[in-house]
This record gives structure tokens, C-alpha cells and sequence, in this order.
């Protein structure tokens, strides 16, 4: 086995480079990929775990024979794959690689870029919790994930997690762009070791100056810039302050293995391998079947999923199963009125002897009579509570000379009189808090109706009741199904609201809806949860946890 890693004639790497972060920086043409492949031979004869991301589709050719012999490495999809591969399975590849330590290239060729996104999210978030033993992950074209502009937090999040946190369990990375200045500069940033190519780009050419001036010298950083330009195919210039503590200009071997990146000549007829390396699919296959089974039966999602498909087939209960659980929840229920009862009895018996001493205070100043004595409540005296309202549809036409919106805000300060502010307003009267629903309140104040401000609490007047009687709202279960059914509100909203109703005052964090709803924690997500916060049917910020508005729980 290998102790160091043969890059070049000139040029041996330490076996430690395995775990280094490096970036290759190259135009098209410029010998980036035989670089790589070069790079990735050699930690395969020194017997190391490789995992090649390749979103070109030209990385499979390791497994063939070129001058020399393939190396028996799993290809997973493209058109050469031992395997398909599927953009979902990024979980499911990373628990099984983990398992078998097979090196393996995972051609995303036939992605599409949100496809390859996700795939590489999930495969290197489940890499960094899973593996502990030393792997070389290869990120090819890295600007196609996480790109300077456009990129997803989390596929960005994931791949930093791997490169920044991932070094104490075992992980080298390399990330290559053929486009210096369009890669994320937290990703080329985050890597100890430069292999700059040709380069020829003015903006490429900055972004590798400007990462130099902070890193080297400026002698070195003035070297290796001027020579960009000129270097030619294959040429390197390579600087690891750490391992090498200097630029050095190496030119690269030739790879063994088959050149499946060699671009064919007009005419040309594209070259076939004559032979590749043996592996074991048989196995391969059977372990990969095991894993995906296992994740599947940890993944709450699908687990969820699964338990909803068992209700929807509705087996025959067992009458004593039934009989047992009803007593269950019987007693439950029990319970919790007597500790509920007992906590009123205390709330009142507080409240009462409050209301002595204020008595007392009022008799001695002779500003007052004294309070009437209150009688105490026993335990377990149930309190009673008002009959909840029959929710019924607001008039359509409005009240009089009001319209829908103006006769909707007075129907609820008439059931409100300590008043309501404008979240509550919206909620409440199912409007959105519009221009059309602040004109409906200038319009109500200007007739003197309500009082209050647009930002304070806002009360009916004596003028508004008169106005009525006032059809009641909504409230209840018809009030949560007025608004999961409101059609301002979209798909992700309704999914969002709907698990925050269901866990109650619990709450749910941002990632914890995320887990329940099926959504990503993106821009799209965020404006649904502003909109619900907005509508007063969300409380809490995004980083905190969040909960339904206290009138849908």
C-alpha cells in the first residue's frame, strides 16, 4: 500500500492529504479533470475510501482499463452505472456507503440542478453524522451546488458541514469549478490547499488573487497570479501553506485509467474501454437493499406515510382493544378536570382575597363601602362556563349602509368590548390586514363607530352597537376551517397551520415544521410563515418556537 500519494514526477503528497481540503481552479481544457483523476488514483492505491460527485458523467472511467488497469470502484448512475441512481436516495447512498466503504463515483449527470441539490444535501448531511473512518469526498463542477448568487442555505450548509466540521471524523473534500469567480466563497474559502490551473478569465483571476492576499505572501500571491495565463495543459501551481509551505509548479502524471473525458474529434468514433475492474454486484446489491430498508423504517416521514395508509384501511378493531383504550381515555380525561377544577379553586380563592384586602383598604379610608364577604369555593366545585357561541356566517351584505368588511370589524368589538387589536381584527373577521381592510377602519372612526389607532386597540363605541345586532363569527372548529380552507392562503400555509393546530400550545420550531410538513426551511417557507404572522394565525419569530394564535387552539 502506498505511503504517499503520487501526483506528479517531481512531486509525492503526504498520506495525511486525505484528509486536507482542496480546491481545483481551472478554465475548460485546462487539465483540471486528469488532475483530479490523477489525485483520485492515487488515494486509491494508497487503499483509501473515495467518494466522487460528478456531475459531468465522465468520472466512471477509473473503473476501466486505460494504460493501465481499472480500479474495481461502484458507479451509480449515468449511462455507465453498475446501478441507477434516483435524486431522492442521497440518505439511503450515504447509510450504505458509510456501511461498506466501497469507493464509488455517484454520476448526477442526468439531474437536474434542484434534483442535484437535493441529492447532495441529504448525502452529505447523512455522511457527516454517520461516518467516523477517514473518506475523500470529490465535489466536481461545485459552482452547480453552491454557486456565489443562486444557491440553496441548505445544500450550502451541508457541504460546509463536511469541509469546515467534518475533519475530526475523517473527511477530506475537494471541491473544482471551472468558473473561479461563480463558486460560493464560503465552499473555496473553507480549502487549505490550492491547485491553481489556467486560467484566463479577468473575474476568475481576481477571485484567486483576492483569496491569495489574504492567505500568502504578497510574493507568492503576485507569482502565482502572474503565471495563471501562461501555464500550460496539465501545469499546476499548487499552494499548501501547511504541507508544503511554499507555491511549487508541478506538472501532473498521466492517468491509467481510460480517458472517458477525452472529447472525440468531428468523425471520430467515441472509444469503448476493453475491459473493466471486477466487483461484486451480487453483494453490492443485497447490502444496498438492506440499508434502504432500514432508513426507510427510520425515516419519519415515511413512517407517517405508513401509519396513514394502515388507518385509511380501516382492519377490524378488537372490541376489547376498544373497551381498553376508552377506559384509558376516560380516566385520563378525569384526571385532568380534577387538576384543572383545582386550579380554578385556587385562582379564584386568590382572587377573592385579593378582593378583601381591597375592601379592607377601601373600608379604612372611608372612600368606600366595604366589599361584600365572599363565600370561598370548595374544591372540586366546577366553575361554570358560558355556552360557546354557534358559529354562523357574517351577512354578506353588510349591516345597513356598512359594507361586508365594516359590518364583519363591528360584529367582533361587539363580542369584544375590552377591544381587539389588528391582528385579532384580521383573524377574527377573516380579512386580510390590506389597504381595503385600513380604509374599512378610517371609515368606521370617521363615522365614530370605533376608537383606537390602527396600531393600538381598537373598541366599538356606544354609536357602533346601536348599529347592531350583529351576526356572530365564526369560532371553534368553524373558525379553523374557515381559514385552512381561506383561499389567500396556499398550500405551504395550510400545511404549516395545520400541524401548529395540531400540536396545540406545544408549539413547533422552524425545523420541526419543516420535518412534519415536508418542506424545505428556503425563502419560499419563510415568506409562508410571514404570512401567516402577518394574517395573526402564527405567533412566534422563525428562530424561536411558534405556535397557532391562541383563538385556533
Amino acid at each position: 500500500m502506498a505511503k504517499r500519494l503520487s501526483i506528479s514526477d517531481d512531486m509525492d503528497l503526504p498520506l495525511d492529504f486525505v484528509t486536507e481540503r482542496i480546491a481545483f481552479l481551472a478554465r475548460t481544457g485546462a487539465g483540471k479533470s486528469g488532475g483530479m483523476r490523477v489525485l483520485f488514483e492515487a488515494l486509491l492505491d494508497a487503499g483509501q475510501f473515495v467518494i466522487f460527485v460528478d456531475p459531468k458523467g465522465d468520472a466512471w472511467g477509473v473503473r476501466a482499463a486505460g494504460a493501465g488497469a481499472g480500479y474495481p470502484v461502484l458507479v451509480m448512475g449515468g449511462d455507465h452505472g453498475d446501478v441507477p441512481l434516483e435524486s431522492t436516495a442521497g440518505k439511503f447512498i450515504a447509510e450504505f456507503l458509510v456501511k461498506e466503504r466501497v469507493s464509488t463515483v455517484l454520476d448526477v449527470s442526468d439531474f437536474g440542478k434542484a434534483e442535484m441539490i437535493r441529492f447532495v444535501t441529504d448525502l452529505a448531511n447523512t455522511l457527516y453524522r454517520r461516518n467516523r473512518d477517514v473518506v475523500h469526498v470529490f465535489l466536481d463542477e461545485a459552482d452547480m451546488i453552491a454557486g456565489e448568487k443562486f444557491y440553496d442555505p441548505h445544500c450550502l450548509e451541508a457541504i460546509q458541514l463536511i469541509q469546515n466540521k467534518g475533519r475530526h471524523r475523517g473527511f477530506g473534500v475537494t471541491v473544482a469549478t471551472q468558473r473561479s469567480a461563480m463558486i460560493n466563497k464560503t465552499v473555496l474559502y473553507a480549502s487549505g490547499t490550492l491547485v491553481a490551473m489556467q486560467t484566463t478569465s479577468p473575474k476568475d483571476i481576481k477571485t484567486v488573487r483576492d483569496w491569495l492576499e489574504v492567505i500568502a505572501t504578497k510574493e507568492e500571491a503576485k507569482e502565482i497570479v502572474s503565471a495563471l495565463p501562461t501555464l500550460k495543459t496539465r501545469e499546476a501551481l499548487i499552494y499548501s501553506p501547511q504541507y508544503l509551505g511554499e507555491a511549487r509548479r508541478i506538472t501532473f502524471k498521466t492517468f491509467r485509467t481510460f480517458d472517458s473525458m477525452r472529447t472525440p474529434k468531428p468523425g471520430e468514433a467515441r472509444q469503448q474501454p476493453k475491459s473493466l475492474a471486477d466487483i461484486d454486484l451480487s453483494v453490492i446489491e443485497r447490502d444496498m437493499a438492506a440499508t434502504i430498508e432500514k432508513a426507510k423504517a427510520e425515516d419519519p416521514k415515511l413512517l407517517r406515510k405508513r401509519i396513514a395508509e394502515l388507518e385509511r384501511a380501516k382492519p377490524e378493531a378488537d372490541p376489547k382493544m376498544i373497551e381498553r383504550a376508552v377506559n384509558k381515555a376516560v380516566s385520563e380525561a378525569e384526571d385532568r378536570f380534577e387538576a384543572l377544577q383545582r386550579e380554578n379553586v385556587r385562582a379564584i380563592n386568590d382572587l377573592r382575597g385579593r378582593l378583601d384586602k381591597i375592601a379592607q383598604l377601601a373600608s379604612l379610608n372611608g372612600n368606600a363601602p366595604a366589599l361584600a364577604e365572599y363565600k370561598r369555593v370548595e374544591p372540586h366545585v366546577v366553575v361554570d362556563r358560558p355556552a360557546p357561541r354557534r358559529p354562523v356566517q357574517i351577512n354578506p351584505s353588510g349591516s345597513g349602509d356598512l359594507g361586508k368588511c365594516e359590518t364583519a370589524i363591528l360584529s367582533v368589538l361587539s363580542q369584544f368590548p375590552e377591544g381587539c387589536d389588528s391582528g385579532k381584527l384580521t383573524l377574527l373577521t377573516g380579512y386580510r390586514y390590506s389597504g381595503g381592510f385600513k380604509n374599512s377602519l378610517s371609515a368606521l372612526r370617521t363615522q365614530g363607530l370605533i376608537v383606537g389607532g390602527n396600531t393600538e386597540v381598537m373598541r366599538i363605541t356606544d354609536e357602533g352597537l346601536a348599529r347592531g345586532p350583529f351576526p356572530e363569527l365564526p369560532q371553534g372548529e368553524a373558525l379553523i376551517n374557515y381559514w385552512l380552507n381561506h383561499p389567500s392562503l396556499g398550500v405551504c400555509e395550510r400545511a404549516i397551520l395545520g400541524q401548529l393546530i395540531e400540536v396545540g400550545e406545544r408549539g413547533l420550531t422552524a425545523d420541526e415544521l419543516c420535518e412534519r410538513t415536508g418542506y424545505k426551511y428556503s425563502g419560499g417557507f419563510k415568506n409562508s410563515l410571514s404570512k401567516l404572522r402577518t394574517a395573526g394565525l402564527l405567533a412566534g419569530r422563525n428562530t424561536e418556537t411558534m405556535r397557532a394564535s391562541d383563538h385556533l387552539v
